[in-house]
């Protein structure tokens, strides 16, 4: 199979087990015990609205910056790989400033299968023979 088909899948893979699993829960509140999400609403209410633009603002951010990146990955740009290294870095700490989080296990097992998958595309494309696509020759 064609590698640029094979890192395209990854990418779209990526992309869909996210969305998955950004919006599982919503879909089907019944994934998540009655007493934990009143336990989370509880929780959720002692927020600062001010943080709370922060972290919206700062997302929204972070989304557009993502699908520029995307955009450019599939379209085998070299700035997007590097792009795409710097937005993953930024995601790690983004995670710890936006604290805790409320998934069902299949929401969860979503959200690490596309950092799986996110992770195989970003490698895929540093290693020949894609590298060459983004226009990193092999030596000889």
């Amino acid at each position: 199979m064609d590698p640029v088909t094979v890192f395209r899948g990854l990418l779209v893979a990526s992309l869909v087990t996210a969305l998955a699993s950004s919006f599982l829960d919503a879909a089907f509140p019944a994934l998540l015990p009655s007493v934990l999400q009143g336990a989370w609403e509880a929780h959720s209410n002692e927020e600062s609205g001010a943080s709370l633009w922060f972290l919206a603002v700062s997302a929204l951010g972070l989304l557009a910056a993502l699908g520029v990146v995307v955009v450019g990955l599939f379209r085998l740009k070299a700035w997007s790989r590097p792009g795409a290294i710097v937005i993953t870095l930024v995601t790690v700490p983004y995670m710890v400033i936006l604290g805790p989080t409320l998934l069902s296990g299949w929401a969860m097992a979503l959200q690490e299968t596309s950092s799986m998958l996110w992770g195989a595309a970003l490698a895929m494309s540093y290693l020949h023979p894609l590298a060459a696509r983004f226009g990193d020759a092999p030596p000889g």
